[in-house]
């Protein structure tokens, strides 16, 4: 009997035991459990790739500006073309102008001093021609073979003429007053009159374009021409006044008065010609300003 309540306290007891070593083991599970927590150290890695991707798109943005600079510089070149003098042809600017400087001598005076001759290069210049003595680049040399070739016995008529109406002294100088009525009698009325007055204390347009080509025609070199008379003969003549007929016909071309223009664009691409390749730029201020 007594050994019957041992062995049932000792079956209590061995219960007991059995319940609490349960619960130590089942207190170590619960640790286990917050180490696994602690693995959420993965996280910063998304951070560092979101990083990188920006500045791959801030290089496409600053390459797209160069190309829009180099299209705007490759126009202006177009624009500064001078037209080149010798291929020109002034003619046409005569009906730009409803008034004109014509004549300066008689026919009987250029017969006396064309006798002989038969010559187309005496008709040429009778127009204004001084633009065709550039060469292709636009330089100008009155003396060079090739323009002595175009102008024959041309400033040898000239000298011809100006000495029958007492225009040269005997030493050899143009008399520039002498000039003056002959100018205004060539002239047209209308043109005369559609300057005045002049900006210049002057008698008239005539005195002003006269004076005008004086300044010109003085500082023109050579002041002698050697020139092919015919085909057999050369002749040295004076080239002022060669230069003085050629001087009064290009500034009376450019120098025509407004109110005689005739506004249309041929006019008006010949007369811009006329201003870079009359060589003289001898026009009268007061109908050009």
């Amino acid at each position: 009997m007594r050994r019957t309540k041992l062995f049932a306290f000792a079956i209590i007891l061995f219960a007991l035991g059995s319940i609490v070593c349960g619960q130590t083991t089942s207190t170590t599970k619960k640790t286990t459990t917050t180490k696994t927590t602690t693995t959420t150290t993965k996280k910063p890695t998304t951070t560092k790739t979101t990083t990188t991707k920006k500045p791959t798109t801030t290089k496409t943005t600053t390459t797209k500006k160069p190309t829009t600079t180099k299209t705007t510089t490759t126009k202006k070149p177009t624009t500064t073309k001078p037209p080149i003098c010798n291929k020109q042809n002034l003619d046409s600017l005569k009906s730009c102008c409803k008034g004109s400087v014509g004549r300066m001598f008689t026919d009987a005076e250029i017969v006396k001093c064309t006798t002989g001759l038969s010559d187309q290069r005496l008709l040429q210049f009778t127009n204004f021609r001084m633009y065709l003595f550039y060469d292709n680049s636009n330089n100008f040399q009155m003396d060079s073979a090739a323009n002595i070739a175009k102008l024959g016995p041309v400033p040898t008529v000239n000298e011809c003429l100006f000495r029958l109406k007492n225009l040269i002294d005997a030493n050899n100088s143009i008399i520039y007053e002498n000039l003056i009525p002959l100018v205004e009698k060539a002239s047209t009325a209308n043109w005369i009159s559609a300057g005045a007055p002049p900006t210049v204390s002057s008698a008239s347009v005539a005195t002003e374009l006269v004076n005008v080509c004086q300044t010109v025609v003085e500082a023109m070199q050579p002041a002698n021409l050697t020139v092919p008379y015919n085909k057999t003969t050369k002749v040295t003549s004076l080239a002022r006044p060669f230069y003085f007929s050629q001087c009064i016909k290009g500034a009376a071309l450019g120098s025509c008065p407004p109110t005689l223009r005739v506004n249309t664009a041929a006019c008006n691409k010949s007369l811009s010609v006329l201003q870079t390749c009359g060589f003289f730029n001898a026009t009268v201020p007061y109908v050009t300003k």
